[in-house]
């Protein structure tokens, strides 16, 4: 039992962190809990829905049927919901009557062509508005779920609770990341990164469409290099300043010499990752500033500010252009560090350029 206990536990962690297949570790968790389907259930007190994200019987058209119709208004849910306390586990026969199971359509067309009946919920997350927990059910001939029975899920709670929050945690990071990376391609500049020898390691969708053009700039041997020579050497100059530490932020205005080229303004993100924004003095104003909002908690001003500087304007830029004094934008931008904690300009930029940037960018092992 002990080493049976000690890989369903490894398993649980691995598919927590996506490591692994979910029906594995909930078919270990059914085994340990003497019981015959284990789900992870999760329900919104709010919308009176629930949903079951993974279960040890997969794929069952009775999960999916729970999910289409009887996870809403779940009425053994919303009976215990005063009985639950993260943490905890709870036998459904401790607050519902067994004949008023047998007659609901939940028992009928889920629990009976699963050939389950009885059932105890491992309550992981409880809030006024949710309730997550793995629930263990037995089937119809095997009686409920003894004290004993109860002693032994009990016991792994703590690895359950540590799942789902390594779980949770990974949905809210993936959830982040498809949002923020649908912001840096709404970005209406080129954002890329780069290590001290010029190897890119990231680009959004604007700086792909800059190495697929290939007219300014591009991907040559693994390297990104400017197509005029000029402009390559000063790129060259700017990113070993800031490889080297000297210099936390670089504006290369007109990077070839030319009123219309681009503005390239990089960024110091840490001591190997350089970020590039390539801004075309020509195009309109970025739509990036409801999403510094979002993420960083700034108001309107505060976001256009931010918007500005990290596609390459000074302050006094920006106080100019918006007809405002230069004192207000100074304030606008105290604020804006102040309620993230950035204590330099140039501190700010690579927190918000970090934040933005998907996982796996900044690793030292590239």
């Amino acid at each position: 039992m002990g080493a049976n206990r000690e890989e369903t536990v490894r398993t649980l962690y691995g598919a927590a962190m996506g490591l692994g297949p979910w029906s594995e570790a909930l078919a270990g968790l059914a085994e340990l809990g003497h019981s015959q389907v284990v789900t992870l259930d999760t329900y919104d007190l709010d919308m009176h829905a629930g949903q079951v994200l993974a279960a040890n019987v997969v794929p069952d058209p009775s999960i999916e049927e729970y999910n289409r119709e009887f996870g809403h208004s779940n009425f053994t849910i919303e009976a215990g919901k005063p009985y639950y306390r993260a943490g905890n586990v709870l036998r459904t026969s401790d607050f519902i009557c067994q004949r008023e199971l047998l007659e609901s359509g939940l028992y009928q067309h889920v629990y009976r062509p699963m050939g389950i009946r009885y059932a105890s919920g491992v309550a992981l997350e409880v809030t006024a508005t949710r309730i997550v927990e793995f629930s263990f059910m037995k089937a119809i001939d095997a009686g409920d779920h003894s004290d004993r029975n109860i002693d032994r899920i009990r016991r792994l709670i703590p690895h359950m609770q540590q799942a789902w929050a390594g779980y949770s945690h990974l949905q809210e990071l993936e959830t982040s990341v498809a949002t923020l990376a649908g912001l840096w391609n709404e970005f209406n500049h080129a954002v890329m990164v780069v290590n001290g020898r010029m190897q890119p390691t990231f680009a959004n969708r604007a700086a792909e469409a800059l190495f697929a053009d290939g007219q300014h700039w591009c991907i040559q041997n693994g390297f990104l290099r400017a197509t005029d020579s000029q402009r390559n050497a000063r790129l060259k100059q700017a990113v070993k300043r800031i490889a080297s530490g000297q210099q936390a932020v670089f504006s290369l205005a007109g990077a070839g010499g030319h009123s219309g080229d681009p503005m390239v303004t990089l960024f110091q993100l840490d001591e190997q990752a350089i970020a590039l924004i390539i801004s075309d003095p020509m195009r309109s104003a970025t739509d990036f500033r409801a999403g510094l909002q979002r993420c960083f908690g700034l108001t309107a001003s505060e976001a256009e500010l931010v918007n500005s500087l990290l596609a390459g304007e000074t302050l006094r830029q920006f106080a100019d252009s918006r007809r405002i004094c230069y004192e207000t934008a100074r304030t606008h931008l105290k604020n804006a560090m102040a309620k993230n904690g950035w204590r330099r300009q140039s501190a700010m930029i690579s927190s918000v350029l970090r934040s933005l940037l998907p996982p796996g960018v900044l690793r030292r092992e590239r």
